[in-house]
């Protein structure tokens, strides 16, 4: 007897919505984490000034009018400053 697979005809998750939901959420983590880095008195004036390009990399991405993962998602631009503004 085979196995049917009902859970799959359940799953009415979008795949594209997920994978980007999942770009977006590492690149927030990663953002805030190298925030926290930043802030640290004991780093090094090189690495602060690699981790500041990186975080400005990040940030610039994010808040980019054209960034097809928020877009996507539909998420408005708005809720990415406050996000980005939090950090």
């Amino acid at each position: 007897m085979a196995m049917t697979k009902k859970w799959r005809r359940a799953n009415n998750f979008d795949p594209y919505k997920r994978l980007a939901a999942a770009v977006l959420h590492t690149a927030i983590r990663d953002y805030g984490r190298l925030c926290q880095q930043l802030e640290s008195p004991y780093l090094k004036a090189d690495l602060a000034e690699s981790l500041e390009v990186e975080c400005n990399n990040i940030e610039a991405f994010l808040l980019d009018p054209l960034n097809v993962y928020t877009h996507y998602l539909g998420i408005d631009s708005d809720v990415i400053e406050d996000l980005v503004a939090k950090k």
